[in-house]
């Protein structure tokens, strides 16, 4: 029964639990089989885009490339129909921060301004129709590739039970002299307005919550702050690591509704004291 199959469709934010840096047992539990990093879900479930190899350059490293490939290819769709997880984590992060660039009408790319943006792939695209996220025909379009991922889910992975992640931008960081300041004008990072940003991603995830009814665990209830000795460094979704034990609280909750047999280890292992 464990470790429990796990896959991530968003980003770090959701990604991070299942890495030994932020929750350093969690391969007891659940083994995260596979990621789909910083997507939007229009691109996801829109069809697949042919391109040269050799044109998906500028990446700085090889997860990089093999993400910026996959937003491409959508190849993460067969992949979660042969290897059935128990559970799909979705956040919003590639939607919210990046929105997407129309091919066509069939196919779209996340516009990610680290990754697709640099490649000669994306310079040789003479017209670059990007779609504004805040618009309302971006939402429009947003709901009818979302209600295709969980039609997909239906139909091919009648097992798996869907997680939204509702989490939300911090615009504060505690600085390594220990002060709190804001990231918005830190210099550190691409400037945003977070109120907006945030309300977006609520407006994502209400829809899903209220159309589908999924798992949900929700981390909008606590503020938490970004830090910077992060891995990542200081961002608007690298948390302080009682983020993530939190997280993965919750979400031992949700799996001992799944398998109940686990009980007694998590009991030991986390809820003794509640």
């Amino acid at each position: 029964m464990l470790p429990i199959k796990v896959a991530v469709v968003g980003s770090c934010v959701t990604r991070d639990v299942f890495n030994s840096r932020f929750v350093k047992n969690y391969k007891k539990y659940y083994n995260c089989i596979l990621t789909q990093n910083q997507s939007s879900m229009i691109s996801l479930m829109s069809d697949p885009v042919l391109f040269d190899s050799s044109k998906i350059d500028n990446q700085k490293d090889t997860y990089s490339l093999k993400n910026t490939r996959q937003d491409l290819t959508k190849e993460i769709l067969p992949l979660l129909k042969e290897k059935q997880p128990s559970f799909i984590i979705l956040d919003f992060f590639g939607d919210v921060h990046f929105s997407v660039l129309k091919l066509n009408d069939k196919q779209y790319i996340t516009n990610n301004r680290w990754k697709i943006m640099k490649t000669t792939f994306y310079k040789e695209i003479q017209e670059k129709n990007v779609l504004d996220n805040q618009s309302d025909e971006y939402f429009m379009l947003w709901k009818k590739y979302i209600d295709i991922f969980f039609n997909f889910v239906k139909k091919e992975l009648p097992e798996t039970v869907v997680i939204l992640h509702k989490t939300r931008n911090t615009d504060f960081y505690i600085s390594t002299d220990l002060n709190i300041k804001k990231l918005s004008t830190s210099g550190k990072v691409k400037v945003e307005n977070i109120n907006q940003l945030n309300d977006l991603w609520g407006k994502f995830d209400n829809y899903v919550a209220e159309t589908y009814k999924p798992e949900v665990i929700d981390m909008t209830q606590k503020y938490y702050l970004s830090y910077e000795k992060h891995p990542w460094g200081a961002f608007y979704v690298h948390f302080t690591l009682d983020y993530y034990t939190d997280f993965i609280k919750k979400l031992h909750r949700i799996a001992l509704n799944k398998f109940p047999e686990i009980y007694p280890l998590l009991l030991s292992d986390f809820f003794k004291d509640e």
